[in-house]
């Protein structure tokens, strides 16, 4: 029995009781959720105001999209948050929050460095403690997807950052509103619909050719082809 052990008997005596006391503690974890969640026909969830807050790094369609959606959930509150490295960048899109007539108040948070989550993190802490613990935070965050899904990897990756720390964050709602690249391309009224760049070889060369060239090329074959003829009549007539 000693040697037995020795050779790797003891591996079972030390991983099953390791795997039980994993499956012991897993089962208590869902317990535990299960009796946070767990409620009586009484209980009413707790009243509390709402603020929606857009993300919009410029006016484009894709952020018109989002601030429409937001109107839509008729929340207290709403405005319209960026983060901008710079005082020209600041006034560069105030500059088009004008031009395209928006009265959605837009509150600009300066930030030097390109990562979107720590500023956007500080604006919502002081936003909690302005607005008191009785209170709900929606978070819209404009997303375009393209048409392949390897095109994705250029994109979003601010947004996808952003998400992972705010599902962590108490009373705080995420929603993403896509703007679909091909799909949500609707054309402005009176505007024409853009132009194929593709253009097949016949068409181009279609609209290369010259009615005079096509006509000098015609002739130029008509003779080519009568002194042919003729060659072959005298071919004939010598022997």
């Amino acid at each position: 029995l000693v040697s037995k052990f020795t050779i790797g008997a003891w591996i079972p005596a030390v991983v099953i009781p390791i795997i039980m006391v994993a499956l012991k503690r897993v089962n208590r974890h869902y317990e535990k959720v299960a009796d946070s969640l767990r409620c009586t026909p009484k209980w009413k969830p707790p009243a509390r105001t709402h603020t929606a807050v857009v993300l919009v790094a410029g006016v484009h369609r894709g952020s018109l999209m989002a601030l429409d959606y937001a109107r839509r959930l008729h929340p207290e509150h709403l405005l319209a948050v960026s983060i901008a490295p710079d005082e020209e960048a600041e006034a560069s899109l105030r500059e088009q929050w004008r031009q395209y007539g928006l009265t959605l108040p837009l509150e600009v948070v300066e930030a030097p460095y390109r990562d979107l989550v720590p500023p956007v993190l500080a604006f919502l802490d002081e936003l909690d403690a302005r607005n008191g613990e009785d209170h709900v935070t929606t978070v819209i965050v404009p997303e375009f997807v393209v048409s392949h899904w390897w095109e994705q990897v250029f994109h979003n990756q601010n947004a996808l950052a952003l998400k992972a720390r705010l599902l962590f964050r108490p009373r705080t709602v995420v929603t993403s509103v896509p703007f679909h690249v091909g799909i949500d391309d609707i054309p402005e009224p009176g505007s024409k619909p853009p132009a194929k760049r593709g253009r097949s070889r016949a068409q181009v060369e279609g609209q290369r050719r010259d009615p005079a060239l096509d006509g000098a090329v015609g002739a130029a074959a008509a003779e080519a082809v009568e002194a042919a003829e003729r060659a072959a009549e005298r071919a004939a007539a010598d022997q």
